[in-house]
């Protein structure tokens, strides 16, 4: 077992996952340098456990399996060692790395019992999404994680709150941290100040065990070999010659090219689900598309895109340089969709032209910077590095734009929130940055792009 593990370890070193534990180092600096690690001892780990714990999880367990399954297992399935005992070994690195992020965080700040809680609560979870990324992917993983934390953030204080598994690896942390499931300091006659973890405890740590043993146990789906029937035939007449195909032709074709490899990927079905719950949001229709559709929306795209042009890259960017801006003029399309859908939702609903212009103008400029910042980010790290990302600037943006501190100067680094926050002399001042931003994204993903044609 300890040459599986040390296999392990030399197959995760200088992967997105050995670098976690900085992310602890990030939480911990925020806490210090803001004030919050006194507000209820530790606010701002109090929005890891409430916000980012369970998509962060997913990826931490996610990025191995797109890793074994890209390199097919490392050719370890033909070699005499058990598969149950190479998945029992990666739980192991995985829960290793976990404290590692988690000590650097809450150790950071001379927190052990919460460092030892917040591992017992966020260790079934790396099992089990580990085993959810094996059978559905990455991306849908990530995507049950998201819904996962918001249930499990949501129904925290619920009186059944112990018949509910999402809500376990938050409520074990509320009475330890000092404050709601909102991040809100408790009061000192709160019942669920003096509450014990040990209940929530138990319960994550059973959660814990079955997910280990299905994490374990359960291997990735195999897809079965064509058994079909039909007979080979060979062809034995003579071959026309044909006038050679036109080049300029297939290069006046890239968007179509685009179109038609990407619009067959995840993001037409997610994109029209986006819009759909933009539409039926009501009241929550900015604060939705702000918050939450804009930032996991870019990473999401942006990853996907890559993930869907990077097999054929070298080869097309050959035949025709134009794919390369086709590339983030098609992102940049789609981010535009978006904003003008979110426009329209607004005008629809009464809501006054100058704040209608003023939102989907703001939606649009940041939209676009964030999208081709993570493609550039993406091509140049890979899909893990983005994700990390996303969720950080989504917490971000919840944390700092809709709340009472977007009436502070922390509205500036909280850009994904700027449709929203840059509002009166605000506004001239997110428009000259985004503009400056975007110019800079831009360039960087286009250097992406072209050197990883000639990589």
């Amino acid at each position: 077992m300890i040459r599986v593990i040390r296999a392990e370890f030399v197959r995760t070193k200088n992967t997105t996952v050995a670098y976690f534990p900085l992310l602890g180092f990030v939480l911990a600096g925020m806490g210090i340098l803001t004030g919050y690690s006194d507000a209820g001892r530790g606010a701002w780990q109090a929005l890891y456990v409430t916000g980012m714990a369970a998509p962060l999880m997913a990826l931490l367990s996610g990025l191995p399996e797109k890793r074994e399954k890209t390199c097919r297992e490392g050719g370890t399935g033909t070699r005499p060692v058990s598969p149950r005992l190479i998945r029992g070994g990666r739980l192991i690195v995985l829960l290793i790395i976990l404290a590692a992020m988690l000590a650097c965080d809450f150790g950071t700040l001379l927190m052990p019992v919460a460092w030892v809680c917040a591992w017992i609560g966020a260790a079934g979870l790396v099992a089990l999404f580990g085993v959810i990324s094996r059978w559905i992917g990455l991306i849908p993983a990530l995507l049950v994680a998201v819904v996962w934390q918001v249930t499990g953030t949501l129904t925290a204080e619920h009186p059944l709150w112990i018949l509910l598994p999402p809500t376990w690896a938050v409520r074990i942390m509320l009475p330890v941290l000092g404050v709601h499931s909102n991040a809100v300091p408790l009061d000192p006659g709160d019942p669920l100040a003096t509450e014990s973890p040990t209940t929530a405890a138990v319960l994550c740590l059973v959660s814990a065990v079955l997910a280990a043993t299905a994490y374990v146990l359960i291997a990735a789906p195999r897809t079965r070999p064509d058994r079909s029937t039909a007979p080979i035939t060979s062809h034995t007449g003579t071959w026309t010659a044909e006038p050679a195909a036109d080049l300029r032709k297939g290069r006046a074709s890239a968007g179509a090219a685009l179109n038609h490899a990407l619009l067959r990927t995840v993001l037409t079905p997610l994109t029209l689900g986006a819009l759909a719950l933009i539409a039926v949001a009501g009241s929550w229709t900015a604060d939705l598309a702000v918050h939450l559709i804009l930032p996991l929306g870019c990473g999401v795209a942006a990853v996907v895109t890559w993930t869907a042009l990077q097999p054929a890259w070298r080869i097309t960017v050959h035949r025709t340089r134009r794919v390369i801006p086709g590339v983030i003029v098609w992102l940049d399309v789609l981010v535009a969709a978006m904003g003008l859908g979110t426009d329209a939702v607004l005008a629809l609903r009464g809501t006054p032209l100058p704040e209608v212009l003023r939102v989907s103008g703001l939606l649009i400029v940041v939209g676009t910077v964030m999208v081709t910042a993570a493609l550039a980010l993406c091509v140049r790290t890979g899909p893990g590095a983005v994700i990390v990302a996303t969720v950080f600037l989504t917490v971000l943006s919840v944390t700092l734009g809709g709340s009472v501190l977007a009436d502070t100067a922390l509205w500036l680094p909280a850009m994904p929130a700027w449709p929203l926050t840059a509002t009166g002399g605000r506004l001239p001042v997110a428009l000259i940055m985004g503009t400056a931003l975007l110019i800079v994204s831009t360039g960087l993903a286009h250097r992406e792009l072209r050197r990883a044609a000639a990589r």
